[in-house]
This record gives C-alpha cells, sequence and structure tokens, in this order.
C-alpha cells in the first residue's frame, strides 16, 4: 500500500509540474498574439499616414493613436479614451477597438526612427521561449537599446 501511495505521489508531483508549464505557456502564446495584431494594427495605420503613432520615448500599456497629431489631440481623446483609433473629431477610424490592458500584463511601445519605424515588447513568463531570441534578432536594429533579454519584441521589419 506504501508503495503505491509513493508512486501515486511521484505521478500527481509530475503532472502538477506540467500544469503550471501550460499555463505560463499558455499565457505567453496569448502576449504573443496580442502584440501580433497590435503590429497589424500599427501597420494598418502607417499605410494611412505614413508614419507610426507616437510617443517617440517608452510608454507602458499606451500609445498615442488618435489622428496624426504627437500628442493627440484632447478632443479625439476624451471620444476615443482605451482605442487606438484616428481622426480628430470623431475618431471615425479604429484600428483596434481595444489595447492589451495593463490588468493581464505590461507591454511597452516606442516610436522609432521620427515615424518610420517602432519596437514593441513584452516579458514573457517563459523565459527559455526560443521565440525570444528570434524576434529579437529580427528587429535588433531598432529595439536592441530597450529591451531585456527575457523580452518578446516586435517590430515594423
Amino acid at each position: 500500500l506504501l508503495v503505491v501511495i509513493a508512486i501515486i505521489a511521484v505521478l500527481v508531483a509530475f503532472a502538477a509540474t506540467n500544469y503550471v508549464g501550460v499555463r505560463s505557456r499558455a499565457k505567453d502564446i496569448r502576449k504573443k498574439a496580442e502584440l501580433a495584431q497590435m503590429k497589424y494594427a500599427l501597420r494598418l495605420y502607417y499605410n494611412d499616414y505614413s508614419l507610426y503613432p507616437g510617443p517617440a520615448t517608452t510608454t507602458s500599456n499606451d500609445l498615442n493613436g488618435c489622428g496624426t497629431a504627437t500628442p493627440p489631440s484632447s478632443s479625439c481623446l476624451s471620444q476615443c479614451s482605451g482605442q487606438f483609433a484616428a481622426g480628430a473629431t470623431g475618431c471615425d477610424t479604429v484600428y483596434m477597438k481595444l489595447l492589451p490592458p495593463a490588468t493581464d500584463y505590461d507591454w511597452n511601445y516606442r516610436q522609432i526612427s521620427a515615424g518610420d519605424d517602432f519596437c514593441l515588447w513584452t516579458t514573457l513568463e517563459n523565459t527559455s521561449d526560443t521565440e525570444i531570441a528570434k524576434s529579437q534578432a529580427k528587429c535588433n536594429s531598432v529595439c536592441s537599446a530597450y529591451v531585456s533579454t527575457s523580452d518578446y519584441v516586435v517590430c515594423a521589419d
């Protein structure tokens, strides 16, 4: 009976460890997918205005996306607060309805090269994820000064 209990305890220990790992990988997959959606929305914005939105300094969980003014006009911000949108009066073009909320995780954004590029990054829970090194290599020329070794990075390419 003791041997059976010991075997069950070992199996439960392995299962619990795998379960925690699966949850952190799922969170990381969500983060990467949301950054990819933001990249797509930023590319649409660039197609309309020939520049990426500001600010040119690092922000956490926010970016300027109402019109071409930097900072965006207060009339637009009051009408589309929490949205990545354009249009100085009505915010008629919504590129991304809601940005990933700060309550879920922290992400950072920075406009680079006077609007010709951008850097978007977040820290993944699984620091051994091979996508981290690939993303940093891809965006090294524009993002290396802003990110740490455990950050997953997205840039304009």
